[in-house]
């Protein structure tokens, strides 16, 4: 079989002998001729340099020329020249030279080459062997439209969308975008399919219209663009039909889509659709994160996260990191990478321990909303440090807003400011009553224990030593120690198993703290640091300087699964 190589030489030779008059004329050689130009349609134009081309598409035929126009003893003389700046241009048969490309595509356009309209066109947009410009791109791209490239059409959608038009050109916006949209769409331009069908499920434009955003992915993925099949895939997994769903991700990931590839690792890792295979998880989402999709990327650090805890292998944490910077790098509206990378720099694993750093990525992870990390600014500014200087009252601002997240551990420490009082604030028993009683309910033992001691030691009818006493036997039932010591203690016969607690030697806290401080990677990531108010009596005052929970270890937490590819088109 031919190689690709072989069938540009081939090709170009048959060029030369047409303008010098010798053109073959054989059926197989202009099949050949047409084969070859409808390959270098599937070429992939978008270099680096910041292509506008999505990543997530593989190469896929262009949609721009009808194949009775391709090279060959068909083609016309401007699509000729177009063939010759491909040549030249991806440096098959020839010299790659971008300024003869340039020229050869200029000359085609001139002649009425749509294709070669968009070749020169993204060769301005990308700044691809010419500066970037992209007035200069928005022209080209409009001759190319007004010669009927669907390839065209869908681009200037996409200038309108982005208000990237030339202020001597006329802009609507969205409408104008809309309208360049659906007739690249009705030239079966696939990304344009897509893209519509992304919108009218989304409601961006059109009213949401699940049924119709379907209907233009179908037709996209029939015409095999990789993105709609991802898509369809989608589609699938939210009606639980995830065998189809896998389908779909296997061929969106086998042409090149990332998003197809990311979407395919998940299920692998989930066990969804497929057989759980943490190594197929693996695999397909660094092929995604290898084409800088930043989901696939924070995907691939999180589950070697997962991994080192097992192996404790400081190469596994040093990669983690790595993967979540690399997301960052690619995408800084997600918030769990700064969340998970700052967890490594609070701990020192995979990277040099760093407080003000780790900080500032849980900082940077709250300002975009993300509830965890709330909580951990909380005790960060709340115990301080020798590089952070403590401020209860922003300390508390993060917990409330940890608490709008119904944050158990949160409401705990609330409560225990609310108590005490801190810098200026009167202690209000009340308030701290109602936090400790919504952790409680939220399942925080330390919030019940705190509410009991309340509850039993004050006085007044706001205060039930019935409730007290009731709050304090079932938390010591689910097993917090030291309801379990106060109830021994107080010889509390009414506790089940009462004589085998009192037959326990209660862990000094010494011992636990020697447990915290191991030096398992695997212990430190799984330990689970309370709230406690201090290791001299079952009540204490102080607000601990650890967290209430390390990062990642609640199943329910919604990171622990990666998210589905669902971004703009």
């Amino acid at each position: 079989m031919s190689t690709l190589r072989e069938k540009v030489e081939s090709l170009t030779r048959q060029l030369t002998a047409m303008q010098e008059g010798k053109s073959v004329r054989s059926r197989t050689q202009r099949s050949v001729a047409e084969n070859k130009e409808n390959e270098l349609r599937n070429a992939d134009a978008s270099l680096s340099n910041g292509s506008s081309v999505s990543q997530e598409r593989a190469p896929k035929r262009r949609q721009s020329m009808p194949t009775s126009e391709a090279a060959g003893c068909g083609a016309t003389p401007a699509e000729q020249l177009c063939l010759k700046g491909d040549c030249v241009f991806h440096g098959h048969g020839m010299t790659q030279d971008y300024e003869k490309a340039l020229e050869f595509y200029t000359q085609a356009a001139q002649q009425g080459s749509g294709r070669a309209c968009a070749c020169l066109a993204r060769m301005y947009e990308n700044g691809v062997g010419v500066e970037r410009n992209l007035p200069e791109a928005f022209n080209w791209y409009k001759q190319g439209g007004e010669c009927g490239d669907s390839g065209c059409l869908f681009a200037l959608g996409k200038f309108h969308e982005k208000k990237q038009v030339p202020d001597h050109e006329p802009d609507r916006g969205i409408e104008d975008a809309v309208s360049y949209y659906e007739r690249a769409a009705s030239e079966n331009n696939q990304e344009a399919l897509t893209k519509l069908g992304h919108m009218y499920e989304h409601g961006i434009y059109y009213s949401k219209d699940p049924e119709k955003a379907l209907e233009y992915y179908k037709k996209a993925a029939n015409l095999g663009d990789p993105l709609a099949i991802n898509y369809v895939g989608l589609g699938y997994y939210r009606d639980q039909k995830y065998k189809q769903a896998v389908e779909c991700f296997k061929k969106s990931k086998e042409q090149g889509c990332a998003r197809g590839a990311n979407n395919l690792g998940m299920c692998y890792e989930q066990g969804l659709g497929v057989e759980q295979d943490l190594e197929q998880a693996l695999k397909c989402y660094k092929e995604s994160a290898e084409k800088k999709y930043p989901q696939a990327m924070f995907s691939l650090g999180y589950l070697y996260l997962r991994r080192a805890k097992t192996t404790e292998s400081v190469e596994q944490f040093e990669t983690a990191a790595y993967w979540f910077r690399g997301a960052i790098a690619e995408d800084q509206s997600m918030p769990e990478p700064y969340f998970y990378l700052a967890f490594l720099f609070e701990k020192g694993i995979g990277v040099n321990y760093d407080f003000q750093t780790a900080y500032n990525y849980y900082k940077q992870a709250a300002d975009l909303g993300y509830p965890n990390a709330f909580k951990k600014c909380g005790d960060m500014l709340y115990s301080g440090h020798e590089l952070l200087q403590a401020n209860k009252a922003e300390a508390m601002k993060y917990y409330q807003k940890a608490a709008e997240h119904n944050d158990a551990d949160a409401y705990n420490a609330l409560g225990l400011m609310h108590e005490k009082g801190f810098d200026g604030h009167e202690p209000d028993l009340d308030l701290a009553v109602q936090n400790f009683e919504k952790g409680y309910q939220l399942g925080c033992l330390d919030a019940g224990t705190n509410l009991a001691f309340i509850l039993l030691d004050e006085k007044g009818e706001k205060f039930s030593q019935t409730r007290g006493m009731q709050v304090m036997r079932e938390v010591a039932q689910k097993g917090d120690v030291r309801a379990k010591e106060y109830l021994v203690e107080k010889e509390d016969l009414m506790l089940p198993e009462a004589q085998t607690i009192a037959n326990q030697k209660a862990v000094p806290a010494a011992q636990e703290d020697k447990s915290l401080k191991a030096q398992d990677i695997n212990v430190e990531l799984e330990k689970r640091d309370a709230l406690t108010r201090g290791n001299s009596s079952p009540k204490t005052s102080c607000v601990p300087e650890s967290i209430s929970e390390e990062a990642g270890e609640d199943e329910n937490e919604n990171v622990a699964a990666p998210h589905l590819a669902e971004v703009q088109v």
